[in-house]
């Protein structure tokens, strides 16, 4: 419609901001079409104007629409029992990893040395007879060196071998060596000496005597499980996941520790050894 004045056409559109009706006059120009000829070149501009802001508060609504039903989505899952535990296990290793870390080989240590006590008792024994001693000392093994320890040792893994491609066949290949032959020999070392430094029949100083014994008879029993899962490991599993997914895997691996324990006894005649 005019303006009051009559003068010039004004046009009114609503103000989302100020919840008012707000006028948007038009003015004209002279263009080089000659003379008299006009066209409404600030009324152009402001339409355009109005239709861009008119289009981001939509595609603002939509996108607040698109959060609230991936919220509600969330919480359906939620309700359900989907897979947030891991998305929420990762959301811990993001905002607190070295305390996330250690909990979950706290946690994994000892439902695994809990496994491996129940399984290597013989049948004169109860299997809920537990040496919380011991259960103590490995699950504080888990949560004071495992954890922080070896999710350093991970980390350093992902980000010096072949960082650009680390899900390549030649870095899974060559993380797997590494861990084999480096970062094993120095768990084992280190478990043992931890057990020493708890023992009541022994010291720290018989290190070298338990080591010479025990050491490479139990790598060779390690390089026999753990490279598979390594190469599994190295290759699907995200790296903020793999210290829980090593300690799933542990339990397994105490099985089959106890198991080759059972084999070891038949083969000699004798009872199966509990320290495994």
């Amino acid at each position: 419609r005019r303006h009051a004045h009559g003068d010039k056409p004004i046009v009114r559109w609503f103000n989302s901001e100020t919840q008012a009706m707000q006028p948007i006059c038009f003015t004209e120009c002279q263009t080089n079409d000659g003379p008299g000829h006009t066209v409404h070149t600030s009324a152009s501009v402001h339409v355009a104007g109005i239709l861009a802001k008119v289009f981001r508060e939509r595609s603002s609504d939509e996108m607040q629409d698109f959060k609230t039903a991936k919220m509600q989505r969330n919480g359906h899952n939620n309700a359900m029992g989907g897979v947030t535990f891991i998305e929420g296990y990762e959301a811990a290793v993001s905002t607190s990893p070295l305390l996330t870390k250690s909990l979950t080989s706290l946690l994994g240590f000892v439902i695994a040395d809990v496994v491996a006590q129940i399984l290597s008792k013989s049948k004169d024994e109860s299997p809920f007879a537990l040496d919380l001693a011991r259960l103590g000392r490995t699950g504080l093994f888990g949560f004071v060196f495992y954890g922080p320890v070896s999710g350093t040792w991970y980390s350093w893994l992902d980000q010096t071998v072949l960082p650009d491609q680390p899900t390549s066949a030649a870095a899974v290949a060559l993380k797997t060596l590494a861990d084999q032959v480096l970062w094993a020999p120095c768990l084992v070392t280190s478990f043992f000496a931890w057990d020493l430094v708890w023992s009541e029949e022994a010291g720290l100083e018989q290190l070298p005597v338990k080591m010479q014994q025990d050491l490479l008879a139990t790598l060779l029993v390690n390089w026999t499980f753990w490279p598979a899962f390594h190469l599994l490991n190295f290759r699907f599993v995200p790296p903020g996941d793999r210290i829980l997914y090593i300690n799933v895997v542990q339990v397994f691996y105490n099985v089959f520790l106890c198991w080759q324990a059972a084999k070891r006894a038949e083969s000699v005649g004798g009872p199966a050894s509990k320290d495994v």
